[in-house]
This record gives structure tokens, C-alpha cells and sequence, in this order.
């Protein structure tokens, strides 16, 4: 993912109601949807997204792409032909509003929640809501001054490294 590429997930909303918790899906700076997707089924999916980008090709068999890996791109995973994963990049270097209102509007139609992956929370179904949440993410950070969030962003990983390091976890290099 660019740094200037905001990601959301689409999870079934009905996987939500019944109960699923949306914070067990993270695990140690992972997040794994297949438990979220598991009962769900719709035949629309893939015209739906057909609607926002277009389709384009893949690099593995088990994903389907619509439009750039660079800019702005749906990406639909699949196992056995199970739907493990639905994530959306968007470019924030030039915004598309049509795709955040794209966005939305697939996720109504097909019952589907938005997840801001940054953020690990639930963005209500209006595409203002969707914009105001990708403009404050890191994406968007990045894109105001991209020196200082660099900057920042080396502070960060130096003290998740002294951390680990003052709690005596070996450096991998030594």
C-alpha cells in the first residue's frame, strides 16, 4: 500500500449483528476477514464492484482487481471460491468522489459495513462520513507534509525499537 492510499474493509453487516466483534479480527498488526465473510453470499458482488472501477488484471488466482494498484483499487480475495477478504485503496493524491460515493452505495446494496482499517472502527454509510475519515487518516498526513509525517513515523518505529530492545528482546541483526 502507498502512503497516500487510504484502505477500508467491507464486511458483511449481518456478520456484525449476529454479534461479531469487529477488534477480533486484528492480531499483532494483522487483520484476517474470513471469519467475518463466512456465511455470506451474495451474487451481485462482483457487478457491484464492476460499477466503481473497472476490472483489471490480477497477479494471483485467487484475487480479483478492479482498477490501480497505485491509485485507486478494489481488491476481492477469494478461497475455494469463498470470499475471504473485500478491502478498498483510495487515492488520496486526487480524490475521486464518485468512488467514495460508490463505496457507500455498494456497501448498502449488498449489506455490507465499512471498517476504516487505521482507525479499527465502523464508518457510518454517507460518503461525507467516509471523506471527513480519510482525511484525518495518515494518508492524508502524509499528503499535507509528507517531511514531518517521515519524520514522525522514524520517531516511532526508533521507540517501538528501544522498547523492544530495553526488554531485552535480541536484535535480529546481531
Amino acid at each position: 500500500m502507498a502512503l497516500w492510499q487510504f484502505k477500508v474493509a467491507l464486511i458483511p453487516q449481518s456478520w456484525i449483528d449476529s454479534g461479531g466483534i469487529v477488534e477480533e479480527l486484528f492480531s499483532d498488526e494483522e487483520f484476517d476477514q474470513p471469519a467475518a465473510w463466512a456465511e455470506y453470499c451474495d451474487s451481485r458482488l462482483e457487478e457491484s464492484l464492476s460499477a466503481a472501477l473497472q476490472k483489471s488484471e490480477s497477479w494471483h488466482s485467487d484475487l480479483t482487481l478492479w482498477g490501480d494498484i497505485d491509485g485507486d483499487d478494489i481488491q476481492l480475495w477469494r478461497d475455494h471460491g469463498k470470499v475471504e477478504s473485500l478491502q478498498v485503496r483510495f487515492d488520496l493524491r486526487n480524490p475521486t468522489l464518485a468512488l467514495f460515493q460508490s463505496v457507500v452505495d455498494i456497501a448498502r446494496e449488498l449489506g455490507l459495513a465499512i471498517l476504516a482499517l487505521e482507525m479499527r472502527s465502523i464508518v457510518p454509510l454517507h460518503p461525507r462520513e467516509l471523506l471527513h475519515v480519510a482525511a484525518e487518516s495518515n494518508a492524508a498526513r502524509f499528503l499535507d507534509d509528507p517531511h514531518s509525517f517521515l519524520q514522525q513515523l522514524g520517531r516511532r518505529v526508533q521507540e517501538h525499537y528501544n522498547k523492544g530492545a530495553a526488554g531485552g528482546a535480541e536484535d535480529p541483526c546481531d
